[in-house]
């Protein structure tokens, strides 16, 4: 399509914003930026700069919000497009558009229908403003949650937690940082696991991590309260596999803990 394209080490540069400058753009737009404009790019375009955000704003402002709407339980998630102001994810909003999360939603799948809902009301929301017609909404500041930016280490599983949480958490972080804990000194990635409704089996005294019940494709381990199922692995080094292609490689018992 003819698009120039500029990769700028820093839109704080100065040849960053004479580049902008001469451009002349009307309006500009933001996508997954994940940094703060200054106020000289800000103040450019004479339609202001939006972004696309990937929640329903007020909620989860911050770098990670689809993760931690799947990790923290909600049904639905959206997008959400809105002017930005100098306060991260603060501006009006422009436009909110829902989408329900499915049952087995991963950190993937929910980006990737974002993404396409993200496109068709940027859309929206240019047509309109180029009509006139758009209704800034200012957000309410009660209901403001924060989805801070992931690190590698927030994907370690905490067995202490709830085995809701848990299974959760796996969704989440996948494809990144991955659902991980450690099986002796090596690190196992849990790419797939269910919820155990079955405790019969479960030793009293089970400590979180410990393992219950070992089968041809399903590995229990007890948490904090409940049982997950572990069905899909990669351990370091190797390749990822169902549970019960990593058990003929690597036993276990029950009784062995993850950590």
């Amino acid at each position: 399509h003819q698009l120039p394209v500029f990769q700028p080490e820093s839109i704080r540069a100065q040849k960053s914003v004479d580049q902008l400058n001469a451009w002349k753009p009307d309006i500009i737009v933001v996508v997954a930026y994940g940094k703060m404009l200054p106020n000289d790019v800000l103040s450019l375009p004479p339609r202001g700069c939006v972004n696309v955000h990937a929640s329903l704003l007020p909620r989860f402002r911050g770098a990670a919000p689809i993760q931690w709407a799947i990790a923290q339980g909600e049904t639905c998630s959206g997008i959400t497009i809105m002017q930005i102001s100098e306060t991260m994810d603060a501006g009006d909003i422009l436009l909110k558009v829902p989408l329900r999360l499915a049952q087995n939603e991963t950190g993937g799948t929910l980006h990737d229908k974002l993404s396409k809902v993200g496109a068709t009301g940027l859309q929206t929301v240019l047509k309109d403003m180029k009509k006139g017609v758009l209704e800034p909404a200012t957000q309410d500041d009660s209901e403001v949650t924060y989805a801070p930016a992931l690190k590698k280490e927030d994907g370690r599983i905490k067995w202490a937690q709830s085995a809701e949480h848990i299974e959760r958490c796996i969704r989440a972080f996948d494809p990144w940082p991955s659902a991980y804990t450690l099986l002796g000194e090596k690190r196992l990635k849990v790419l797939g696991a269910t919820l155990v409704d079955d405790t019969r089996d479960q030793a009293v005294d089970a400590s979180p991590g410990m393992v219950q019940w070992v089968g041809g494709d399903i590995v229990t381990v007890a948490t904090g309260n409940g049982m997950i199922g572990l069905s899909r692995v990669q351990l370091q080094g190797k390749k990822a596999m169902h549970i019960g292609e990593f058990l003929k490689g690597m036993p276990l018992n029950k009784g062995a803990t993850f950590h």
